[in-house]
């Protein structure tokens, strides 16, 4: 009988133990999947989605290079757009490491919880993602910026919007944090602007002011002392200089 007893904790250990040490169940080979730094959504000519996304390839050897690149592609939804970019890319893309979300301001203007809604959705990406709306033709073109080819542009974007702690020019927003506004009452979302700005005769990203909306559409942009202002008014100042005039 005690034998019998022994057997039976001894298989209900291992099944609990089966259970617990799985953590590789879903493990990949990092060399066939293209990491995702960032993703800027426009509309086509067609009106269909036009998605680009800036993937990470990692180079190995004996030094390790990281190259980022751009992939665009097109489809009647956002998921049928991020699908359509696995057989342009030959991997299967990876959420986890994506930095930002740029609209543009057909987009926005549009109803966004289209897009919102995919995002939420997909159980790779996650809720911290920064959401931009970029004030130029497309989002696209912010990706693409040939500025800082050597960096990774999405990358760069999040520094940049991470800065705004100690500047306050642009509201820091996450998916998760403009959802929120959304679903509540009496708030209007908003989300910091990216605009392509010269500075010695060279063209990069620039992150300044917010777009306001209404509801889950853009109806207006606020420069940066505006949106300082309203971050006031939010109690969302994290930091910066407030200057005043000697004439008061």
């Amino acid at each position: 009988m005690q034998t019998y007893i022994r057997v039976m904790l001894l298989s209900v250990l291992l099944m609990v133990l089966s259970t617990v040490l799985c953590g590789c169940w879903n493990y990949r080979e990092i060399d066939k999947m293209s990491i995702v730094a960032g993703l800027a959504v426009d509309k086509s000519e067609d009106n269909q989605y036009s998605v680009t996304v800036e993937v990470v390839d990692i180079k190995g050897g004996a030094d390790i290079r990281i190259l980022p690149r751009t992939i665009t592609s097109h489809g009647e939804t956002v998921f049928d757009t991020i699908r359509n970019t696995i057989s342009l890319s030959g991997k299967r893309l990876f959420w986890s490491h994506t930095k930002v979300l740029i609209l543009s301001k057909a987009i926005a203007s549009d109803d966004i919880v289209k897009i919102l809604d995919w995002y939420i959705r997909d159980s790779e990406t996650r809720g911290e993602i920064n959401i931009i709306v970029s004030k130029e033709s497309t989002a696209k073109e912010i990706l693409e910026s040939k500025a800082i080819t050597d960096e990774v542009v999405s990358y760069k974007l999040n520094d940049m919007i991470e800065g705004e702690k100690s500047v306050s020019k642009a509201p820091i927003i996450s998916i998760y944090d403009f959802i929120t506004d959304l679903a509540g009452n009496g708030i209007s979302p908003i989300a910091p602007v990216v605009s392509m700005e010269k500075s010695d005769s060279v063209k990069s990203p620039s992150i300044n002011g917010c777009a306001l909306f209404a509801k889950s559409r853009l109806i207006d942009f606020l420069d940066a002392d505006d949106t300082k202002d309203l971050l006031f008014v939010r109690d969302m100042i994290k930091g910066g200089v407030l200057v005043q005039s000697e004439n008061g």
